[in-house]
């Protein structure tokens, strides 16, 4: 799948500027500092780091993602087995998440962006301020502050959001009390301040503005105004979550809250069941009432809701091997497993492959299969027909910097700085349209949609 138009490809750029120029404060984009993208840098930091040691592509662009979904996946089945002492609530939930259709998405583990490192963190902050809660480890604190840190620094302030959540489940266990009194709560809250001060205050003396932006675009501007320009109902993401992002896993809902809420449950799955509850409604409220809504946001539920179903699941895998000979319980559960996620693993694998996208972000494909089928080309100019086109800027710059190639940029109304004797990549076919409109052509490479074209005499006077 190529790069993605927006957000993904434009973080590409951030991370191989920020490699190139050396400033690992101040993410830049075509050049200057992106007041755009206000985010803190933590992914782009692994981005760029990732792009030094293996080059510049899309695996290694989504790599960050692909480890970080599949870590949150580890995460539920350590939770499962190490603080509620059930494997298979930890493996049953690992698995929904990785078959979850809202999970397996673009913007979140298929591609290079923020969410699926965002999703690690709350995750890892929620159920480690759970396991505090329950056990007292000061251990659990402590990685509930790291996780609300690096949260932050993912994703600014959408890190916090489950903080507000968290509050509330402590005044409803009423543990609120017995926790303000804890000297390593205070130390947690000052060293979280800290951590994302150090990032925040250098970036806005560096980059004045900094902090506008990081209001406009992170708080009031996109919470009271849509971004787009669309108009959503308040049900948006209810709808979605019902009808797609949750199949099939929806219907194993109330199987899992019955074995959490059970009599005979131990009273930790209940309060566990009470805080997936507090944490889901929290955030759905919130994004449902801000004006800007996009399907990515509701990333953070789908762990959560993954141990619920988990958890029904792991009740109707027990009731199945109760009566069968401990011998072949193992086989049993094997079995279950293979039946009950075969066919949602299935929809997954296929919708990876499906893909839709704009023939403009080929460009980094095309030129990797150039340089390798033919190698004489150094020195070329990228033409796109969009507007906009981060995808192509990522292109130019992996092509830059891994075949030391001279590559300049059009966009589609500066076709006219086109020159006799220049060598010119399109992949828009109605760019190809246009420029064998103005020139005598010759295809010197070409892998449909994308030409290389050598523009000879001109036919038309300009």
């Amino acid at each position: 799948m190529p790069i993605a138009l927006w957000d993904e490809s434009r973080l590409a750029v951030n991370a191989a500027e920020m490699l190139n120029n050396g400033n690992w404060l101040v993410t830049h984009f075509d050049g200057k500092p992106d007041l755009w993208n206000a985010k803190p840098p933590l992914l782009i930091w692994i981005q760029a780091s990732l792009f030094w040691l293996f080059g510049m592509n899309e695996v290694t662009l989504r790599l960050p993602s692909a480890l970080a979904g599949l870590a949150t996946a580890g995460l539920l089945a350590w939770f499962g087995v190490r603080v509620l002492r059930s494997p298979l609530v930890g493996l049953f939930s690992a698995l929904v998440l990785l078959t979850t259709s809202g999970y397996i998405d673009r913007h979140i583990t298929r591609t290079g962006d923020y969410d699926t490192l965002l999703v690690f963190f709350t995750t890892w902050y929620v159920l480690s301020f759970y396991r505090y809660l329950e056990e007292g480890h000061r251990r659990s604190l402590w990685h509930t502050g790291i996780g609300i840190t690096l949260a932050i620094l993912t994703k600014s302030v959408v890190g916090a959001f489950f903080l507000p959540a968290l509050l509330l489940y402590t005044i409803a266990t009423r543990k609120l009390l017995p926790l303000l009194r804890q000297r390593d709560f205070y130390i947690m809250a000052a060293g979280i301040l800290v951590a994302v001060a150090l990032y925040y205050v250098p970036r806005e003396f560096v980059s004045p503005g900094y902090w506008q932006a990081v209001y406009d675009n992170e708080l009031g501007g996109r919470l009271g105004k849509s971004e787009i320009g669309l108009v959503s109902t308040w049900t948006w993401y209810l709808d979605m979550l019902i009808q797609d992002e949750l199949l099939p896993w929806l219907y194993v809902y109330p199987i899992g809250f019955f074995a959490l809420l059970h009599p005979a449950a131990p009273p930790k799955y209940r309060r566990l069941a009470l805080l997936l509850v507090i944490c889901v409604a929290f955030l759905l409220t919130v994004i449902s009432y801000s004006a800007t809504k996009y399907f990515w946001y509701e990333a953070p539920i789908y762990p959560l809701c993954a141990l619920v179903a988990g958890a029904g699941l792991a009740v109707i895998a027990e009731v199945i091997v109760t009566h069968l000979r401990a011998g072949s319980r193992p086989w049993a559960v094997i079995l279950f497993i293979v039946c009950v996620f075969a066919w949602p693993a299935k929809i997954i694998w296929d919708e990876c492959f499906y893909n839709e996208y704009e023939s403009d972000t080929l460009f980094g494909k095309y030129i990797r299969h150039q340089a390798k089928e033919y190698g004489q080309i150094d020195s070329y100019t990228l033409l796109t027909g969009l507007g906009y086109d981060s995808s192509m800027l990522f292109s130019r710059l992996a092509a830059m910097r891994e075949y030391d190639h001279t590559v300049r940029v059009l966009y589609y109304w500066q076709i006219l700085d086109l020159r006799q004797g220049e060598t010119v990549i399109v992949c828009n076919p109605k760019m190809r349209t246009q420029v064998d409109s103005l020139f005598q052509t010759n295809a010197v490479f070409e892998e449909s949609p994308c030409a290389t074209l050598l523009l000879l005499a001109p036919k038309v006077n300009r």
